[in-house]
């Protein structure tokens, strides 16, 4: 299942497109669930599933894998 990958703004919104993986979700309690950088986030939906990532985490995770 493919999630995007979405920057969370400094208000708390959702911006801009980062990326778009393919994950198996995890079925919690309180939702779903996604891992993604060692990390689980949720699941938020809109026209497509998304997870939202601070832009400062999004460089950390690319410096990484560089």
């Amino acid at each position: 299942m493919q999630f995007h990958i979405h920057e969370k703004r400094p208000d708390g919104g959702v911006g801009r497109l980062l990326d778009v993986i393919d994950r198996i979700p995890e079925r919690r309690k309180t939702g779903l669930f996604v891992e993604f950088d060692g990390e689980f986030h949720p699941v938020l939906t809109g026209i497509r599933n998304f997870i939202v990532l601070t832009a400062e985490r999004w460089e950390m995770m690319k410096r990484r894998k560089v």
